[in-house]
């Protein structure tokens, strides 16, 4: 009979609540923003023949067909002019099957095999559904091993009723946390297995789960500790796994052969299509690991996305870990070392918040780790006085009620993806119904044009920064007042286009990560605007590297007269104030010459 025991009834149960719940919340456009650039392969080499993607025409029509991203932030500019998909190739290579199957049947249905029509959209989600599915089945395997049926139904349906695992796999459709969980179930189970029996059948499943994990996201490296570490717990049991790697070296040789392979299919893509093995896709600067300056207590603790604020469940999966300590050492090590070096590793990002998301959603494909924690935990509660019993288990049954009612909030827009604040926070805290003021309790929202929230806001923000400076002497002169002043200014030509810079130290201008800045000036011109094309240049940069950059078109100008202008931007998010800077100049686009002179600069604080 199928449903031969109680684990493989209840992820039944659980697969139909899977379902039923991704389908109140079905999406519109799957194949769009992060989902889109990792998918692009698939078309860019099946369909358009252009995997190095030397032809933009395709991509344009298909994005104005659809309307995929805003903007191509997907794409990484080699040095050989060619755009690189960013994304790497693992999420196109495991969904290649149902790719496959979506253009097939794409002419049947009458939709034009292009990639990205319906079927293709119903086949990205079917295989979603397939990996989440599968995952959660191999996850019940790994949980089998460790604790009884019962307790493993348990903590299957604490983590899909009891954590953010839920709204992401529900919400977050072909994102690739859910696939990435099949990946950590192998991982675990194939551990397990490969010390049990090191075959060569065994050695090629866990060298494959591990390079495939790494070629959907090249982070998840860092999971290849587990298999490293496990069964070690003390000074001699690291020695009895040296020992035990020597005997195998076979089998630990076809792992690290296996895993290279899958990374091998990466470089060859960029090899081909760069001329260089390695590069840094995500080559901005205002973006990145930044080691020595983890966002740990924010990534934990914050009200705008706090793993424990959001995911307080996994407060037991925290404490398992001292019950392993002192009661089952021989995975102890291996589990608390990769969680402490993964949380650790996915706090060092800039963007510490993920985007846009229910609580720190990085750390949703590895949640099985914790689960074989939270399952002793559980164990140990279990074998308490009653008192202390009935209170930690009241605790278990509030964070899942708690989770299930701050992903309603999250549904019913009373929780931001992304703004949240404390005092957002707690003027939701429990609520059914939006407090009247709540956006303007969130971060600062940049679709709204700086110069619109400048005029709402003004009684709200601190004008802290004023400079002003005229061309004098062939350089921008700083001054205190300016009265009456024949303005002779800088003249951009043809021969040169660029005006001297304004160059500041962001933390000269302002303490706070996100500004207001308002540049000012005055602009001569003569001739066609058109054809001049006069523009103000706001750059930020971090270690001199440029990532941020807007620019002022200025229109509707009259001729033969000196006429202010105002250049209204938000600062982009600060990396580090120290080591950011602000750059300020004027720009000839096009054909002939203006006079630009009188250049102001004002910072206004007070955002959130």
């Amino acid at each position: 009979m199928f449903f031969k025991n109680k684990s493989s009834l209840f992820l039944s149960v659980l697969s139909l609540w899977f379902i039923w719940e991704l389908t109140n919340h079905f999406p519109n456009n799957v194949l769009s923003y992060d989902v889109y650039g990792a998918y692009l392969h698939l078309p860019a080499n099946f369909i358009y023949g252009d995997p190095y993607l030397t032809d933009w025409t395709w991509i344009e029509s298909m994005n104005e067909k659809y309307n995929s991203t805003p903007s191509y932030y997907q794409f990484w500019y080699a040095d050989t002019g060619r755009q690189v998909i960013k994304y790497p190739l693992g999420f196109a290579l495991i969904y290649a099957p149902f790719f496959f199957v979506g253009h097939w049947i794409a002419p049947a249905l009458g939709f034009p095999q292009d990639g990205f029509s319906e079927p293709y959209q119903w086949a990205i989600i079917l295989g979603h559904c397939f990996y989440v599915l599968l995952g959660l089945w191999m996850a019940r395997k790994v949980l089998l091993h460790f604790f009884s049926e019962k307790m493993s139904a348990l903590l299957l349906f604490l983590l899909f009723a009891g954590t953010n695992f839920f709204f992401t796999t529900t919400i977050m459709v072909g994102m690739p946390h859910g696939q990435l969980f099949l990946f950590y179930a192998l991982i675990l189970l194939y551990t397990m297995r490969w010390h049990e029996k090191p075959s060569t059948k065994n050695s090629v499943m866990l060298g494959s789960a591990i390079g495939l994990a790494a070629l959907i996201r090249a982070t998840e490296i860092l999971v290849i500790i587990i298999p490293l570490l496990w069964h070690v717990q003390d000074r001699e049991s690291l020695k009895q796994k040296w020992s035990w790697v020597k005997t195998h070296l076979k089998s630990v040789a076809t792992v690290a052969v296996v895993v290279f392979l899958f990374g091998s299919v990466q470089l060859i893509y960029y090899k081909l299509s760069t001329g260089h093995f390695f590069i840094d896709a995500y080559n901005n600067a205002g973006e990145g690991f930044d080691f020595l300056n983890p966002h740990t207590i924010d990534f934990l603790f914050s009200a705008r996305k706090g793993w424990l604020v959001y995911t307080p469940l996994m407060v037991f999966g925290l404490f398992g870990f001292w019950v392993m300590y002192k009661q089952h050492k021989a995975q102890f090590i291996a589990l608390v070392i990769f969680t402490l070096m993964n949380i650790y590793l996915l706090s060092t990002w800039t963007c510490w918040w993920y985007a846009e998301s229910f609580g720190q959603r990085a750390l949703v494909q590895s949640y099985l780790v914790l689960l074989i924690p939270m399952g002793y935990a559980i164990h140990f509660v279990n074998q308490q006085k009653l008192g202390i019993k009935s209170t930690l288990f009241g605790f278990l049954v509030l964070f899942v009620a708690f989770n299930q009612f701050q992903t309603w909030q999250m549904h019913q827009g009373l929780l931001h993806p992304s703004r949240m604040t404390k005092d957002a926070y707690w003027a939701h805290f429990l609520k059914t119904r939006a407090t009247p003021n709540f956006e303007d309790l969130l971060l600062v929202d940049k679709s709204v044009p700086a110069s619109e929230l400048l005029a709402k806001s003004k009684d709200d923000l601190t004008l802290t920064k004023s400079f002003r400076y005229v061309y004098q002497q062939n350089k921008w002169q700083l001054v205190d007042k300016l009265e009456e002043l024949n303005y002779s200014g800088f003249k951009p030509t043809e021969e040169n286009r660029f005006s001297p810079d304004l160059l500041y130290q962001f933390e000269d201008i302002s303490k706070e990560r996100i500004v207001i800045v308002q540049i000012l000036a005055m602009i001569y011109f003569s001739g066609d605007l058109n054809l001049i094309q006069p523009k103000i240049v706001l750059k930020m940069m971090y270690n001199d590297e440029p990532y941020y950059e807007r620019y002022l078109n200025l229109e509707k100008l009259q001729q033969n007269e000196w006429q202010n202008v105002v250049f209204t931007e938000y600062s982009q998010d600060i990396r580090d104030l120290k080591k950011t800077k602000l750059q300020i100049f004027a720009w000839l686009a096009g054909q002939g010459s203006f006079k630009i002179d009188d250049l102001r600069l004002n910072v206004y604080e007070g955002l959130r």
